[in-house]
C-alpha cells in the first residue's frame, strides 16, 4: 500500500523587547490548503503572543487554575504522546503502564485518536502494517480505555489492535 498527502505550514516568530525584558512567542499554521495561509493573521497573533510574555512574574511554587489555549495543547499532547504507545507500556516506560481502565484525568477530559480527521497532522488510510486507520478512544471522561498497538504488541499484550504501526529506516520487522 501507498499513501501520500500534501499539507503545509506557516510561522511566525518574533522577539519582543522591553528595556531588560526580552521573550520570543509566535504563532503557526497546518492546513492541507495552500490559499488557507493567512499570513498577515499569523504575524499579528505571534506578535501579540510575544508581546504578552513581556515582564512576566514569576509564581510561587503552588497549585493554580490554569486554562491551556487550543493552539498550544499541541505541545503538551507532544510530550505525552509516547505514554499511550503498548510499546512503552510493555517495556515499563510509560507512566500510563498498570493504568488501563483507571482515572488517569479530570472526568472532563477525553482524548481521541482519529487518523482519518482531514484537519489532522497524521492522516493516514492505513498504518505501516496495511491494517486500516480506525479512530480510538484513549481517555473516557478521565478514564484510560485504550493503549496504541501494532499487531506484535496487540498480540503479545492481548489487547485490541489499534493499527498504529510506525517504521522508520532502523525499525526492524519481527
Amino acid at each position: 500500500h501507498t499513501f501520500k498527502q500534501n499539507y503545509y505550514t506557516a510561522a511566525a516568530y518574533g522577539l519582543a523587547k522591553d528595556n531588560e525584558s526580552s521573550k520570543m512567542d509566535g504563532e503557526s499554521q497546518f492546513t492541507r490548503v495552500f490559499g488557507e495561509i493567512n499570513v498577515h493573521e499569523i504575524c499579528e497573533n505571534g506578535a501579540k503572543k510575544a508581546t504578552s510574555r513581556l515582564n512576566a512574574k514569576k509564581l510561587k511554587t503552588g497549585n493554580y487554575p490554569v486554562v491551556i489555549y487550543r493552539d498550544e495543547f499541541s505541545t503538551i499532547l507532544q510530550m505525552i504522546s509516547n505514554y499511550f504507545s503498548a510499546k512503552e507500556v510493555f517495556e515499563k516506560k510509560s507512566l500510563l503502564a498498570g493504568k488501563l481502565n483507571q482515572k488517569v484525568a479530570s472526568t472532563k477530559v477525553n482524548l481521541i485518536d482519529d487518523p482519518l480527521e482531514l484537519r489532522g497532522s497524521n492522516l493516514r488510510p492505513f498504518d505501516c502494517e496495511g491494517a486500516p486507520s480506525q479512530k480510538i478512544s484513549l481517555i473516557e471522561n478521565g478514564t484510560l480505555k485504550n493503549y496504541l498497538t501494532d499487531l506484535k504488541y496487540s498480540l503479545k499484550m492481548t489487547l485490541p489492535h489499534t493499527a498504529h504501526a510506525s517504521r522508520g529506516p532502523t525499525t526492524t520487522s519481527e
